[in-house]
């Protein structure tokens, strides 16, 4: 079930890197080098005298990404040389099979019981190949078999890795996949202890519905959503409308569709009464209970409820389709749409800011710099984007229509990709996909996400002709052409 209420966000957590070289002097260089035999001689150079296995695994990366067969003619020669917990695992994450990449990961862990990351390529291989995999995946099956006599080996986290967090977060993954509520909480518990982020609110909602322990489950729910209030992770008016979202997610998660008719049925919170009763049409559908699913919609509609592709993007109503009321209902949604407008534009320009932009200097794809006080006279949206960020490229579809629409107008829409280092990338993802909005990036020691407090992508600020920061859009949702075309009619 896709959630309604909340665009979705990816939060970069930083990396550091402890180069001998710096990373973006050795970029520089890889950049500049002329021939296959110059990039590869550095990069050998490099890692030879590399201390940091974090430096390795990025020039391991770039390398890949430019000649796969001499970076594993490479690394296999240097596991063969010595077969070290490190060169082990560095050669598991250039192998195409998954049970190559395992193997690999197993004789690692079985080098140094205590390396987390030959843990971390044994997990998330299976974790992609299995956890994660459609059934008729083409590894499914062997990873399959494979997971029982491996899952003993992630087992070990609790004795020779008890400290780490994030080892511990790979081991709740395995237990998550083998459905393991009991153990899960206690993983989510010691990792509750060591202050990881992957000990969620999410985390003890799913483990405890999934023994069945509902009452449990959302008395832990509402102590946990008032640690987020009190630690400022959450603002206190989303409080409801995440405990019905974080609930309702566990119970789909398990499968608990009795428990979710019986409350969802019963939910007489007023202001959330729409999201209650799509809801309840969702456990009623998967409850083979089609009339019930309709007459639920039903009433979401007649409460104002008016998000069309909530009921016929995401896969979730398909088998309602074929009912004889459904398009009477979609009708009725999208009529709702039409009539909330005005209401929805009020409240969304009511959260206009007063931000002097900082004057960023950025790279345009032909090399020349511009800096935003360039665009003086004219209202600029920026887009904070990467390429690897699902949400950022389903934003961009919409983000390119309003570029299109208000492009006789005075508006400048800006690509600004942030958080990676390829520009090559960003450029060859907007050729392929034919966007017209403006791609820049920062160089150098300059941040643009830090200038302008950006703590997740994507991210879309408005700043007016005179250069003052007015919107802010964080994540994404349906509606994102709309809101941006509302955000400049009233700057234009």
């Amino acid at each position: 079930m896709r959630t309604m209420f909340i665009g979705f966000v990816i939060l970069m957590l930083s990396a550091s890197f402890s180069f001998a070289l710096e990373k973006e002097e050795f970029e520089r260089q890889w950049n500049a080098a002329e021939s296959k035999d110059a990039k590869l001689a550095l990069a050998t150079e490099v890692i030879a005298s590399a201390t940091d296995l974090d430096e390795i695994r990025s020039i391991q990366d770039m390398w890949e990404d430019y000649n796969r067969d001499s970076a594993l003619e490479f690394f296999t020669a240097r596991a063969d040389e010595n077969r070290t917990a490190e060169n082990l695992y560095l050669l598991g994450r250039l192998q195409d099979d998954p049970s190559e990449s395992i193997s690999l990961a197993t004789k690692s862990i079985e080098a140094d019981p205590s390396f987390t990351y030959a843990y971390r390529l044994l997990v998330v291989t299976y974790m992609n190949n299995l956890f994660d995999a459609e059934e008729d995946g083409e590894h499914y099956a062997t990873l399959k078999a494979s997971f029982d006599r491996d899952f003993p080996l992630m087992e070990q986290i609790r004795d020779y890795l008890p400290d780490d967090g994030g080892a511990w977060g790979l081991l709740y993954e395995a237990l998550v996949y083998r459905k393991d509520y009991a153990n899960q909480l206690k993983c989510l518990d010691r990792g509750k202890g060591l202050e990881q982020r992957w000990a969620s609110v999410q985390g003890y909602t799913n483990a405890y519905v999934g023994l069945g322990d509902y009452a449990v489950a959302r008395a832990k729910l509402e102590e946990m959503l008032d640690e987020r209030i009190a630690d400022d992770r959450l603002e206190p008016e989303m409080r409801e409308e995440v405990r019905l979202y974080r609930y309702f997610t566990a119970l789909e998660y398990v499968g608990a569709w009795d428990e979710a008719i019986r409350y969802f049925k019963s939910y007489d919170g007023e202001e959330l009464a729409t999201s209650a009763k799509i809801y309840l049409a969702t456990a009623y559908l998967n409850s083979g209970k089609k009339n019930k699913a309709i007459k639920a919609l039903e009433d979401a509609a007649e409460l104002g409820f008016d998000t069309a592709s909530e009921l016929t993007d995401y896969g979730d109503f398909d088998d309602l389709m074929d009912h004889r009321k459904w398009d009477d209902l979609i009708a009725s949604v999208k009529q709702n749409r039409i009539d909330s407008a005005p209401e929805r534009r009020a409240e969304l320009l009511a959260k206009r800011m007063d931000l002097a932009a900082p004057d960023l200097s950025l790279i345009t794809t032909d090399g020349s710099e511009i800096k935003l006080a360039d665009f003086r006279g004219k209202v600029v949206v920026i887009d904070f984007w990467a390429t690897w960020c699902g949400p950022c490229r389903m934003a961009m579809p919409e983000i390119d229509q309003f570029t299109e629409d208000y492009s006789d107008k005075d508006v400048v829409v800006i690509s600004l990709n942030v958080w990676e280092n390829v520009p090559e990338k960003a450029k060859a993802f907007m050729v392929d996909n034919e966007y017209d909005m403006r791609l820049m990036w920062a160089e150098g020691d300059v941040k643009p996400t830090d200038l302008f407090e950006v703590t997740g992508i994507p991210t879309l600020v408005v700043i007016d002709k005179e250069g003052v920061i007015r919107f802010k859009e964080v994540g994404f949702e349906e509606g994102l052409r709309e809101k941006l075309g509302w955000f400049a009619d009233d700057l234009l």
